[in-house]
């Protein structure tokens, strides 16, 4: 089964098409202090969003600006006035893209995966490697995604089929060779969650996926608290992040089951699932800084 993934995690789900470049500016009073541009993609506004606006008006400081699309940011390079890091662009991965290509110059968001000082055995659950493309099985039962850059493509399934049955052979021949690639061995997943990190605190655990009813336990939750301090320990990791994990059960005994950790990812483009609050503007910020200071390369 060919598993394309749109920008499912994008606050906008990739609804909103880039169209001109016009703005509208909301609101900018300010009294004294750094000034934050919050930039947010136009149309289609869920709810989290509308919470995040919310937010921004109950500090003077923040300017809050309706962007059309990505386009809107070749605008802003014309502009001095917005050559700034205080700039914080809220939409799909596209438009934040956009944004770090056109005023810092940063042309790929990098994937963080899972780092690996939580690729540990009782944490992943599975067998779980990242490797060049030379590496790729091709036999057997296997979840493998290109992680050279965010939201490509990925796969879940018999590789033997995916290499060689003509059915798939357009998918298989654009496979690069010069990126890196996740393999994973499936497992059963019931349900996933999405857990909001903010300077190594836990603000929310939101259902996204699967069986609604089944819900971390709380020594599923001491797993995630685990994860989240030995993260803590990396002096490159985001100070805003959330981890992907799924509840694994056995299909013959539901007393047999398991969190494992599936994917860690700045906050930036990222649906919070219905997890609000006043740090979101803080969080978003946050987010962005990674990608500003450090964007590291993944590597296998």
């Amino acid at each position: 089964m060919i598993i394309q993934r749109p920008y499912k995690c994008g606050l906008f789900s990739n609804r909103t098409k880039t169209t001109n470049s016009s703005i509208l500016l909301l609101r900018s009073r300010s009294k004294g202090g750094m000034k934050m541009y919050y930039v947010i993609q136009n149309k289609a506004m869920p709810v989290e969003a509308a919470e995040l606006i919310e937010e921004l008006k109950h500090d003077d400081n923040n300017k809050i600006i309706y962007a059309d699309g990505p386009s809107t940011f070749d605008w802003m390079k014309e502009t001095k006035e917005w050559m700034k890091t205080d700039v914080v662009p809220i939409g799909t991965l596209e438009f934040v893209q956009k944004y770090l290509s056109v005023v810092h110059n940063i042309n790929t968001m990098n994937p963080i995966e899972i780092p690996k000082e939580l690729r540990l055995p009782h944490l992943l659950l599975r067998d779980y490697k990242i490797v060049q493309y030379d590496e790729l099985p091709y036999n057997g039962q296997w979840f493998i995604k290109d992680v050279s850059k965010l939201k490509q493509f990925s796969y879940c399934g018999s590789m033997d089929t995916f290499f060689n049955d003509e059915s798939f052979k357009q998918y298989s021949n654009q496979l690069d060779p010069s990126h890196l690639y996740q393999v994973s061995e499936i497992i059963p997943i019931v349900a996933e969650y999405r857990v909001i990190v903010i300077e190594d605190k836990i603000y929310g655990i939101q259902f996204y996926d699967g069986e609604p009813t089944t819900m971390p336990t709380s020594k599923e939750i001491a797993k995630i608290r685990e994860a989240v301090g030995r993260y803590s320990l990396n002096n490159a990791r985001p100070r805003a992040y959330t981890i992907d994990v799924a509840i694994i059960m056995s299909s013959t005994n539901k007393d047999l089951r398991d969190l494992a950790l599936l994917e860690i990812h700045p906050a930036v483009a990222i649906g919070t699932y219905g997890c609000r609050g006043s740090f979101l503007p803080k969080m978003y910020r946050l987010g962005l800084d990674w990608y500003l200071k450090h964007n590291t390369e993944l590597k296998t």
